[in-house]
């Protein structure tokens, strides 16, 4: 290279730094050295369907401030309710150190009765694994005992339908072996859902549903699934609300994650 004009090494030495942004955002190879501390991380999917917003697949990742590659963290998937997103939303996590990343739901996987909400849960798992395992490749010092998944409306019932299906072997893993806690907000426990939970043994469960809410009945049969298969589960009533995820009931959630949940999995090690 000492034959090169200075101009011409200059381009050569930069172009590892010009090129980092291309290799993320086209799967190409991530190592720890690449994954910046504070840095966002949008990973397209082109191979799945658009979202629900009838745009290309992505969803968008956020590393904490201090992401060293030695140290493991807990992913935080946020499920947005409506058409969903694919942009982290923090506001009911205490301090601490988190990779968090928004899922989008998958265009057309709709109760066909009604097409509002959100109902054919094999293809949202099926999208969904897609995205969570390539997470977990490209970012491989995740730990999945420690890490939180969390919904409002569609968001909750999405978690509740995919929580629901029967791990086939050879398929992939079920939604269940990613996370060891989950935070259903206004959402869970559908009669159209078919199946059962798997083993929550271990795992920590937190549902929340609105005092005027019309899903007050419906959440805590999602509440009574957690419980008969072993999860530590605690129901709340969102006093005066209806159909929202109330400011004070993410403080309590921030508590409760502070003080029971992520303690209690970090006991177990």
């Amino acid at each position: 290279m000492s034959c090169l004009s200075f101009a011409q090494r200059s381009v050569v030495l930069a172009l590892p730094v010009l090129l980092l942004p291309l290799l993320l955002l086209t799967g190409g190879p991530v190592s720890g050295a690449d994954l910046l501390p504070g840095s966002t991380l949008t990973l397209p999917f082109p191979q799945l369907p658009h979202d629900r917003h009838d745009q290309a697949s992505s969803c968008e990742i956020k590393l904490p401030a201090n992401y060293a590659p030695d140290k493991s963290y807990p992913l935080v998937v946020w499920l947005e309710g409506g058409d969903g997103g694919n942009k982290p939303q923090t506001p009911f996590l205490p301090e601490g150190d988190f990779v968090t990343v928004g899922l989008p739901f998958p265009l057309g996987a709709n109760q066909p009765s009604t097409p509002h909400l959100v109902g054919d849960f094999p293809a949202i798992w099926k999208y969904h694994r897609t995205m969570l395992e390539e997470i977990h490749r490209r970012i491989p010092n995740l730990d999945r005992r420690r890490s939180i998944i969390a919904g409002f409306s569609n968001g909750a019932h999405a978690i509740d339908g995919m929580l629901k299906l029967k791990v086939t072997p050879g398929e992939g893993p079920g939604l269940a072996s990613f996370f060891g806690i989950f935070i259903l907000v206004e959402g869970g426990g559908w009669d159209v859902t078919e199946g059962e939970y798997p083993d929550c043994t271990g795992k920590f469960a937190y549902l929340a549903m609105g005092e005027k809410s019309s899903l007050l009945r419906v959440v805590p049969r999602a509440a009574k699934e957690f419980l008969a298969h072993g999860a530590s589960m605690h129901l709340s009533m969102m006093a005066g609300t209806k159909h929202e995820f109330a400011d004070f009931e993410k403080e309590t959630i921030r508590k409760w994650l502070a003080e029971e949940a992520l303690p209690g999995l970090a006991n177990e090690r």
